[in-house]
């Protein structure tokens, strides 16, 4: 008997939950670790992942394919399990074809140690981003007493989200230990073990609003992954809406100091909610990561960075994919030169 057949075996005669609504694959599986009466964290990542360690990771599990197949489906297709239940879908759309076919070829089968965290771009401050496990108080409550235990919810996991759209609060932060990403154990939400992401920041009305916001747009780039938004056309975009906004010259050239402040006004005491290295020095004279999103052909950024941009400048998704979509346009038509001659047309419509 091969070890396939002993591992489906062992599963067969395992306890296995169902999957329940907006749920994690790292939570589904510390619940399974939990019916199955604990035990070794690796021995449970080794059965349902086919390795001992792809399972224990809160933000990117890997070997998905290889959960697919014990579990017979029940989780759903491997295209549900990288966009519901992982970051994958975060961050797919900031990412080259290549690069999205690379992570989506790690994320199911596995590869080599590191090749995830090279491959997406993220420096050590951005993966500190994608790392915490996230929760709203009232949504555990409300889960335990109608079902006897909580679990962690996909859509308070990105980056970008750090407000609960249903109970209006602020998440919260599992215990410093969860923060790490490669986990020693499976951990499931518990309010007393846990901080508030506001890190003293009070929710005033405008607060609410910005981060609300921001939260839209990462579950509008989470649901799509088709949505390709890496490379020069997306930079494009993004300055030709900064000149409808009048940040930028006759000549072309953004006006940096205008637009930062107008960045800065706009999110205020937010930006308190992310390392200042994540950021730059945003607030001096080179603008920190704004700078090279508008003015520079530059490596990847980390998809929150993106997030922050597009909804300062656009009111909504839609209207930033109407811009996009023109762009691409205009350089189907006449290529870089003609992309190029838009930011110094007298009037944009």
């Amino acid at each position: 008997m091969d070890v396939a057949t002993d591992a489906a075996e062992l599963f067969a005669a395992s306890r296995a939950p169902a999957i329940l609504p907006d749920e994690t694959v790292y939570s589904w599986c510390a619940r399974f670790h939990r019916l199955n009466c604990g035990g070794d964290v690796r021995a449970t990542s080794q059965l349902l992942f086919g390795h001992r360690t792809a399972g224990l990771r809160s933000d990117f599990p890997f070997h998905l394919a290889h959960l697919h197949k014990i579990t017979r489906g029940g989780l759903g297709t491997p295209s549900d399990l990288l966009m519901r239940g992982t970051l994958y879908g975060f961050c797919a759309p900031f990412l080259p074809r290549h690069a999205k076919g690379d992570i989506r070829r790690y994320l199911l089968y596995g590869g080599r140690s590191g090749e995830l965290h090279r491959t997406l771009g993220l420096s050590r401050a951005g993966l500190g981003l994608t790392n915490h496990l996230k929760f709203c108080a009232d949504c555990v409550t409300e889960q335990q007493n109608q079902h006897g235990f909580a679990w962690w919810i996909a859509t308070h996991q990105p980056p970008s989200s750090y407000f609960c759209r249903v109970h209006y609060q602020w998440l919260r932060v599992g215990d410093i230990s969860l923060r790490l990403g490669l986990m020693d154990e499976y951990c499931l939400p518990e309010v007393p073990a846990s901080v508030s992401v506001a890190n003293g920041l009070h929710a005033s009305l405008s607060c609410c609003s910005q981060l609300t916001r921001l939260d839209a747009w990462g579950s509008y780039v989470r649901q799509r992954e088709n949505l390709q938004l890496a490379g020069e056309l997306l930079r494009q975009t993004y300055r030709l809406q900064a000149k409808i906004r009048r940040w930028v010259t006759f000549e072309g050239y953004v006006r940096s100091e205008q637009l930062r402040d107008a960045f800065l006004a706009y999110y205020g005491d937010i930006l308190q909610l992310f390392p200042k290295e994540f950021l730059g020095d945003i607030a001096g004279v080179n603008g920190g990561f704004l700078a090279t999103l508008l003015t520079k052909s530059s490596p990847r950024h980390h998809p929150m960075k993106h997030l922050l941009l597009l909804s300062f400048l656009f009111e909504t998704p839609e209207d930033f994919m109407a811009v996009h979509e023109k762009v691409i346009a205009v350089h189907a038509s006449g290529g870089d030169l003609a992309v190029r001659s838009l930011l110094r047309e007298k009037a944009v419509c």
